[in-house]
């Protein structure tokens, strides 16, 4: 490969940026992701005396 084509494809890499709305969107998707992960693992994170909250949540809004 030549230098000229070397410079060219490092151009057209440099030029490119990602589109704010999948940033945001990937963002999103994180923090869903997160706010899973510690909903599952809450028990283990009780035993290690990460209390989130001490409020009791009403058994109404459980799923079944």
């Amino acid at each position: 490969m030549n230098p000229s084509n070397r410079n060219r494809i490092q151009d057209a890499a440099a030029d490119t940026s990602a589109d704010p709305l999948l940033i945001y969107i990937v963002l999103a998707l994180l923090t869903v992701l997160g706010v899973l992960q510690i909903d599952i693992h809450r028990d283990a994170l009780l035993r290690l005396g990460l209390d989130m909250s001490h409020e009791q949540i009403d058994t109404r809004f459980f799923g079944p």
